[in-house]
């Protein structure tokens, strides 16, 4: 059975990250998107560039992993960065994220804020349910509480966390012949994972065996998401846009 054309429905409506912002999970990053302040520590701020020449000397927007891993040692679990007038105060301390969240307020400024490329491609289709869910304000407030009785509440989290698992041990047991691919492993596992919440079954696309036409499917996601990451995060393709928006 190929899941590919159903999971593309959820994966957009849900923003399930497969490849980017891999790095701020490693590092449990959350950006808080605020103007930090006159005392949090930061590279120098440039005139309307502001700290891109230290983003860029530390390997850009294809490494962000190395950013954050050398301004976290320089810099401690707080600090700023500052992109062509984008102000953003990056938190690395987990325990932090409560606050940040308890103090969002009804209309929090969620992650797919920061996805332009999403929100633009759901505008330009016509998409305006899946939109609602990138925006704030009241249409959000309204999305979102439909979805949290079947998905945020904990009784709900019991109901579907047994497939969850199950989908994990099973993949599990291919990760060896991942040895050398285990981005790839990550990638289908996720897929499999998300599919049993969705579905109620998973397609096992861990297994070698396992069918072409999904297989496909999760690395053409992985590598539109990867497309995206680059997208968002260039300071080049926000001001200039190159045909990758295309």
């Amino acid at each position: 059975m190929s899941f590919a054309n159903t999971f593309l429905r959820w994966v957009w409506l849900f923003q399930v990250p497969m490849s980017f912002h891999v790095t701020a999970l490693t590092l449990s990053t959350f950006s808080a998107v605020a103007p930090p302040s006159k005392t949090l520590p930061s590279p120098t701020k440039w005139p309307f560039i502001g700290t891109l020449p230290d983003f860029l000397s530390r390997g850009g927007p294809d490494a962000m992993f190395d950013v954050h891993s050398s301004m976290y040692r320089e810099y401690g679990p707080i600090y700023g960065m500052s992109i062509l007038g984008r102000d953003t105060a990056v938190v690395c301390d987990p325990r932090e994220y409560e606050r940040v969240y308890h103090s969002e307020g009804k209309y929090p400024h969620g992650s797919s804020q920061e996805a332009p490329v999403f929100i633009e491609y759901h505008e330009s289709r016509g998409n305006d349910y899946v939109s609602k869910s990138m925006r704030d304000g009241e249409d959000w407030r309204n999305w979102r509480q439909k979805l949290n009785r079947d998905i945020f509440l904990k009784s709900s989290a019991r109901s579907y966390t047994p497939s969850i698992a199950a989908a994990a041990r099973g993949g599990s047991t291919f990760a060896p012949q991942y040895a050398n691919r285990m981005d790839n492993f990550i990638s289908r596992l996720a897929f499999d994972m998300f599919c049993s919440i969705a579905f109620g079954e998973s397609p096992g696309t861990v297994d070698v065996n396992a069918e072409e036409e999904d297989v496909l499917f999760v690395k053409n996601t992985q590598d539109a998401f990867s497309l995206a990451g680059v997208i968002m995060l260039s300071p080049q393709e926000k001001v200039l846009r190159s045909s990758r928006y295309d």
